[in-house]
């Protein structure tokens, strides 16, 4: 845990769409507490892990000439496990529940993420790998109840021949087509829910060379 007196904080002035932020020396404190759990056991072929964090923060500024102090409390909860299969695939699996709750002046925010993540790497032959990498995400504004899930899905084959300073790269992202991902955020002045486009589906063959 942090407590930071005599620092500066953000001065917000808004007008329509528009905002005006300048930094002012401040006696009132900020805080913060962050704390981590991690715990794994093996049994037998596999391996489980559970992970906790928080993270908790106060800070003051003043927003169109009144002070104000946001909070923000996000917890973030992880279970994951790994295994081969006759020493030639490896498999990884994982589970996170976030939640984020955020609270700025007078208003509050709460949004849940879930994110079902899965790798996998299959040893074709020497120096010939097949690996893919997947992510469903489930976004959900407890607030409004808006609600919104993308998944992105990525494969790589690779091959470097024995001793050879050479490595090819056949890689397919974003397999599945997916236009966007959303996120939540939060700082001195805002909360916000957004979404952002990325790259749609496509392939890239790569060459590398180690010296």
């Amino acid at each position: 845990m942090s407590k930071r007196s005599k620092t500066t904080f953000s001065w917000a002035g808004f007008e329509g769409i528009n905002s005006i932020n300048t930094l002012v020396n401040s006696e009132a404190p900020n805080e913060s507490l962050n704390a981590m759990f991690k715990a794994s056991k093996r049994f037998k072929r596999f391996k489980m892990s559970l992970r906790a964090d928080e993270n908790a923060f106060n800070n003051n500024n003043v927003i169109n000439g009144e002070e104000a102090v946001n909070q923000s409390l996000v917890q973030s909860y992880v279970g994951s496990a790994t295994t081969t299969f006759f020493k030639k695939l490896e498999v990884y699996v994982a589970y996170t529940i976030r939640l984020s709750n955020y609270a700025a002046n007078q208003v509050e925010n709460k949004f849940t993420t879930h994110i079902l993540k899965g790798k996998a790497k299959l040893s074709l032959s020497k120096g010939l790998d097949l690996e893919t990498d997947y992510s469903f995400n489930a976004f959900v504004n407890a607030t409004s109840q808006n609600t919104a899930e993308f998944t992105i899905w990525n494969a790589y084959l690779r091959y470097q021949p024995k001793s050879s300073p050479w490595e090819f790269q056949l890689a397919a992202y974003n397999m599945l087509n997916n236009a966007s991902v959303r996120r939540d955020s939060f700082n001195e002045n805002f909360i916000s829910s957004y979404v952002y486009f990325i790259q749609q589906r496509y392939t890239v063959l790569s060459v590398g060379f180690s010296i």
